[in-house]
């Protein structure tokens, strides 16, 4: 866990992010447990911030497999909201895509979890 005080802010502002996306997409959609979804999100960044694989790191937590599927493999909803998420940072627009919701509305979602990410990490 040292090595996360060592990294640059943004990271954790841009897991922040990612977090709040997944989890707005899913309450979007009506789906079950979007708080599963914000940990995807949430935890989307480990290996960056940590310097190891994704899955040295999430193997030995005490996560649900979709938890793990979706941060190893991108499978699941929680997956398929996380690969939403990344494109939509990565403006590959072909690839902005989740569950047939408009472009449009995960725009809005992005930028409410943007602004929410800004005020949430304001004390970090």
């Amino acid at each position: 866990m040292a090595s996360i005080d060592s990294k640059p802010q943004i990271l954790m502002q841009n897991a922040l992010v990612r977090a709040r996306m997944c989890e707005g997409l899913a309450k979007l959609k009506q789906l079950p447990d979007p708080d599963s979804f914000f940990t995807v999100g949430l935890f989307s960044m480990l290996d960056s911030l940590m310097d190891a694989s994704m899955e040295s790191i999430v193997k030995p937590l005490p996560l649900s497999a979709e938890i793990v599927d979706a941060l190893i493999d991108r499978s699941g909803g929680a997956g398929a909201a996380l690969n939403c998420v990344c494109a939509y940072e990565a403006c590959r627009w072909a690839d902005v895509n989740f569950l047939d919701v408009p472009r449009e509305e995960i725009g809005k979602v992005y930028l409410e979890s943007f602004a929410w990410a800004l005020d949430a990490s304001s004390g970090l």
